[in-house]
């Protein structure tokens, strides 16, 4: 802090507005606070090497009492502010942590962890006339944090990262990010997530620029803020990228201008992105007037995505990173932003893919390894420095990554093909039926998982937040008719809860959600006849798909398709089509029934095998 206290002086760092009155804190004022506040704790018993949980929401005081902890020389042990005590009590034990810094809207969970509770709201009132602390006697490879992956209910693994780790990355990213003294940066992603501890906050003290905080992310107070603090930059998951824009088209449509937006965006793409701010000087007009940089991360972008903001004259920066990381590794730039990838590495970080395709990260931001864990760190981090992230990719010619999901997360169908998940959620997240009901809140509506149900083989299952079963059924359908045979949805339901349990970017636990799915039983994707309707008789075919695909006959109606309501993979499809032929072999009535019957059925079928 005084190196830029020396370089930025009475420039804002951090602003938030609680009330009526703005409070603000300079560059200056942080290197004046610091020092008092770590001297408060010292105060509070935090002394060098001690463990100290930090739990509260973004804001000014977070920042402050993040930065009089390392100034003491203790270890931060961030928990989100969505955690339950339960949680942060296994976590204050295994790391033996004596205080925690809470915020207002947790201290009442943190009573019951049985230690010293700092508040960070009062801590700057506190520091005021103390003397202030000198530095603790930090080396390079101290630990700074160590990182809890936070909200699971089996083993947390805690990243130990050192001041090495995360000064060297922030570092780094300064020299890509387009940040500078001129930007405004919005905080929304909890400073508990390493994704926003790089960009909203080390690399903004870094190089002068200022943090907004929000009092709410309910999206009036989001867009109010944006428009009266004139933020020029947020860092949102791609998910809050899509429901912003869903958000401007949803304006534009409500008062009659939906087609002139399309059309205008559609112009858009032969200007420059200043004659495009200028050609939307209504749209950027809601966010202030100085929107201008989206910088994305936590989860796959949809490069259409990226390009609609283009249009409007908005770059979307898209990266990725691992906490263990601490965080980033690679990042698109201004001059390097190829829609769809996740860029190219940053400074002093190596990046290469193993025979297996997954991706290996060597360099000084990666950490030391997991907290008392040295098995679970043998795991990833191999004799030569390499870190297996368990991501898997590809490298292009140019340097940039592609991602193709987590191996974890692949769906190995029986007949041996992968699938990626994502790319089946990139086609559900399109569909106008599900941008509709998404909102920042609850950008995920649906996601995809490899269901595997005792005895029977995995299935590519879709999970819905939607509760009409009707229009489920549709988007289920549409959806298959853009996806590969492999990639087709076997299966789906309807998540009970109002929202998938996520972690603080938003990304799905999946492995938490085909929990709960076979705790929940098989749930019926077509209704049940009426009591009384007499069962109907099938012809030949249809009595052997209803034989190869396992289903009661009632669903196997002239409408059903082979993939997307029945079920069958592409061994299924041989199997069937193998019992077609012996049976058109046996009977000349099985042959004029085929011929004669064209239903979507057997229409459905020759699709498939055309496949």
């Amino acid at each position: 802090m005084p190196a830029s206290a020396l370089r930025f002086g009475g420039k804002d760092a951090f602003v938030i507005k609680p009330g009526f009155r703005t409070r603000t804190w300079t560059y200056r004022d942080l290197a004046d606070v610091v020092p008092r506040a770590a001297q408060v704790l010292a105060g509070d018993g935090v002394h060098k090497g001690d463990r100290v949980l930090i739990w509260g929401v973004n804001r000014p005081q977070y920042g402050i009492a993040f930065l009089a902890a390392l100034h003491s020389g203790a270890v931060l042990v961030p928990i989100d502010v969505g955690s339950l005590t339960d949680f942060a009590q296994r976590i204050a034990e295994r790391t033996r942590a004596n205080a925690a810094i809470v915020s207002s809207q947790t201290r009442e969970r943190a009573r019951a962890l049985g230690l010293r509770l700092i508040e960070m709201e009062a801590l700057p009132d506190r520091a005021r006339g103390r003397d202030p602390l000198p530095a603790a006697d930090v080396a390079a490879d101290d630990l700074a944090e160590v990182v809890f992956t936070s909200g699971t209910t089996g083993d947390p693994k805690g990243a130990m990262l050192t001041h090495r780790n995360i000064l060297s990355n922030a570092m780094a990213a300064t020299e890509i990010f387009p940040i500078g003294p001129e930007q405004r940066l919005l905080s929304f992603i909890p400073l508990s997530h390493m994704f926003e501890q790089l960009a909203g906050f080390w690399t903004v003290l870094l190089s002068g620029a200022s943090v907004v905080y929000p009092t709410s992310r309910q999206p009036t107070v989001v867009r109010r803020t944006f428009r009266e603090r004139k933020v020029s930059m947020i860092l949102i998951t791609p998910a809050v990228v899509r429901s912003l824009l869903l958000a401007i088209e949803r304006n534009a449509e409500a008062q009659g201008r939906g087609p002139l937006l399309r059309k205008l965006r559609r112009f858009a793409r032969r200007l420059p992105m200043r004659a495009r701010r200028i050609l939307f000087t209504s749209v950027h007009r809601q966010f202030g007037g100085r929107f201008r940089y989206i910088v994305s991360g936590g989860a796959a972008l949809d490069p259409a995505l990226g390009q609609a903001w283009a249009e409007l004259g908005i770059d979307v920066l898209h990266g990725y990173g691992t906490t263990e990381c601490a965080p980033a590794v690679t990042f698109n730039r201004l001059d390097r932003n190829r829609l769809g990838s996740v860029g190219v590495p940053l400074p002093g970080v190596d990046v290469r893919i193993a025979p297996d395709a997954e991706v290996l990260v060597r360099g000084p931001n990666v950490f030391k390894g997991y907290w008392e864990n040295d098995e679970a760190t043998r795991a990833v981090l191999d004799a030569d420095g390499w870190y297996h992230t368990g991501d898997l990719g590809e490298i292009d010619k140019d340097g940039f990554l592609w991602l193709r999901g987590r191996k974890k997360d692949i769906i190995v169908l029986a007949d041996g093909l992968n699938v990626y998940p994502e790319d089946i959620e990139n086609v559900l997240a399109a569909d106008a039926r599900i941008q509709a009901a998404a909102t920042p809140q609850r950008p995920a509506i649906a996601t995809v998982v490899g269901l595997q149900r005792s005895g029977e083989e995995v299935q590519v299952h879709a999970v819905f937040l939607l509760k009409d079963e009707r229009l489920v059924r549709a988007i289920v359908r549409d959806a298959n008719t853009k996806l590969s045979g492999s990639q087709q949805i076997r299966g789906w339901s309807i998540w009970p809860d109002d929202d998938f349990p996520t972690t603080p970017t938003q990304k799905v636990k999946k492995r938490f959600v085909i929990e709960r799915l076979l705790e929940l039983g098989r749930a019926e994707t077509a209704p049940a006849p009426a009591a009384g309707t007499p069962a109907r008789a099938l012809s030949d075919v249809e009595r052997l798909v209803s034989q190869v695909a396992e289903v009661p006959d009632v669903r196997v109606v002239a409408e059903a398709q082979l993939s997307a309501d029945l079920g069958l993979d592409s061994l299924q499809r041989v199997e069937l089509l193998g019992l077609i032929r012996r049976s058109w072999a046996r009977t000349s009535t099985t042959r004029r029934s085929i011929r004669t019957r064209p239903s979507p059925i057997s229409s459905g079928w020759s699709r498939a095998r055309a496949t």
